[in-house]
């Protein structure tokens, strides 16, 4: 039923287009609302919310909230200027998480500290209405790689550029690697100025997606190695290549080969420092 809604919500939020400049992508999906450009947006032959067009079969979705049950365990609230309601500015059924006003952590919803320290990149959609909000004003996509101790902005939007009040927008968003850790915490926060300056959360997904590439690659068991393999940062082994095979490391750092590692006779083995392409 959650995915026959979100296909309703695109569909009736596409009605205002009136020619091809709106919807590049002909899938009835205006492009202000598109949530795979490029691609039919109805068309989710594996029933993980991420359009065929715009999947990996290496994502996963983590976890997706709508909010109406009027709670969530994903999204924690800052403080007075975060709170989930029931409001005709849901962007979508009868609930959503308002953000508000400029009061720092405040104003923010965010995430636990969640482990992504091997995952290539995530994927984050979630549509938004802003309300009040006059020019310049903006609210942050935050992430923290160290448990929240620290946050950098990853993206604003910004009222008067990328958005117009009381019209309700879909994001998708790719975070890649170098952004994420194993303590990594995503973060919403507003930056109004008084409390009517608000904006709308609702339909929030995280998808998690893997790749070829190892972020970094240990290997301790000194096993036998029967694939090549590849890292963006280092691979650290003390494996084996057994005889008449032909193995390739490539890491974007370094590799660092641990006592018992061995290349037998008859075997080919090549190291190479190089990006890793996924």
């Amino acid at each position: 039923m959650e995915k026959l809604l979100l296909h309703l919500r695109h569909s009736l939020s596409c009605l205002p287009c009136v020619d091809s400049s709106e919807d590049f992508d002909s899938d009835s999906v205006c492009n202000i609302y598109d949530s795979c450009e490029g691609g039919n947006d109805f068309v989710d032959t594996d029933g993980d919310y991420i359009p065929n067009f715009c999947d990996d079969d290496f994502c996963t979705t983590l976890f997706k909230d709508n909010f109406e049950n009027n709670n969530s365990i994903n999204w924690t609230s800052g403080g007075i200027d975060a709170a989930i309601l029931q409001s005709t500015n849901s962007p979508f059924g009868d609930f959503s998480y308002r953000i508000r006003d400029n009061s720092d952590i405040l104003s923010s919803i965010s995430t636990a500290a969640l482990d992504f320290s091997q995952v290539s990149k995530l994927i984050l959609y979630f549509d938004y209405k802003p309300v009040g909000m006059e020019v310049n004003e903006n609210f942050y996509l935050e992430l923290s790689k160290d448990g929240g101790l620290t946050y950098s902005i990853f993206k604003s939007w910004t009222s008067g550029i990328d958005f117009t009040n009381n019209q309700t927008y879909v994001e998708r968003i790719e975070i890649p690697w170098q952004e994420l850790s194993s303590t990594t915490r995503i973060r919403f926060r507003c930056n109004g100025t008084i409390n009517s300056d608000e904006v709308f959360l609702d339909n929030i997904h995280v998808v998690s997606c893997e790749s070829d590439c190892y972020i970094n690659l240990v290997e301790t068991t000194n096993d036998i190695i029967d694939e090549s393999k590849s890292a963006h940062i280092g691979i650290e082994t003390n494996h084996q290549i057994q005889a008449n095979t032909q193995i390739n490391y490539t890491a974007g750092e370094y590799l660092l080969f641990a006592a018992k590692f061995e290349v037998d006779q008859s075997a080919t083995f090549h190291g190479y420092i190089s990006p890793c392409s996924d």
